[in-house]
């Protein structure tokens, strides 16, 4: 697969080819991610070396945490936009990546489940 910018827009050209995938490879796709979010991020966007200090540094729980709502939103290909602002030219600046879904999961009379909304990440800074 082709690597991306991890940019708002590497970002989003990611998620159409990955939703333009069969079901079968898109589910693949969203195991990988759910497994190891971190790895995941490496192999599918090219990093700056400061952005892969960034992600290998990452709370084992928050990538997992990461890496469970991108492995949902991939099943239902649910829009998931990321935020990445330039960071401020002072130095000491701290950086914060969070995540807000607007993801509804309902199960109809019969147990079937349906997913809908949308995702975000964010990239804040600061200083």
């Amino acid at each position: 697969m082709k690597v991306y910018l991890l940019t708002p827009e590497g970002a989003a050209e990611k998620l159409e080819d990955l939703y333009a995938l069969s079901d079968m490879l898109l589910a693949s796709q969203a195991v990988a991610i759910a497994v190891d979010f971190r790895s995941w991020i490496k192999n599918n966007f090219e990093l700056t070396s400061a952005q892969e200090s960034y992600v290998d540094g990452m709370n084992v729980n928050a990538a997992r945490y990461f890496g469970a709502q991108c492995s949902a939103c991939f099943l239902n290909r649910i829009d998931i936009e990321l935020v990445y602002p330039e960071p401020p030219t002072t130095p000491g600046y701290a950086k914060w990546t969070g995540s807000q879904s607007k993801v509804r999961m309902a199960t109809d009379g019969n147990g079937n489940m349906s997913l809908t909304g949308s995702l975000v990440f964010t990239i804040s800074y600061e200083v």
